[in-house]
């Protein structure tokens, strides 16, 4: 995960964990479920947001790359 990236909260769930992800300057956030029960070899990427008046300048994809960067570090696909 790139260096100016921070998980935010490593949640717990009785399906298994989601975890949001915050640049550490605060322009975009984005969520990686990792759904054992029903879905265990899966990553779904929630709610990513990015600060309007950063937008359009790749940040999204930024942030897309490193949730699934994460959601593969733990063995899921899409």
């Amino acid at each position: 995960m790139e260096e100016n990236m921070v998980y935010c909260h490593l949640n717990e769930w009785w399906w298994g964990k989601s975890i949001e992800i915050v640049r550490k300057d605060g322009l975009a956030t984005i969520t990686v479920s990792l759904d054992e029960k029903s879905f265990p070899n899966v990553a779904y990427l929630q709610g990513l947001t990015v600060l309007k008046t950063e937008r359009k300048q790749g940040l999204g994809n930024y942030m897309l790359d490193n949730a699934i960067a994460i959601a593969r570090k733990y063995g899921k696909g899409f």
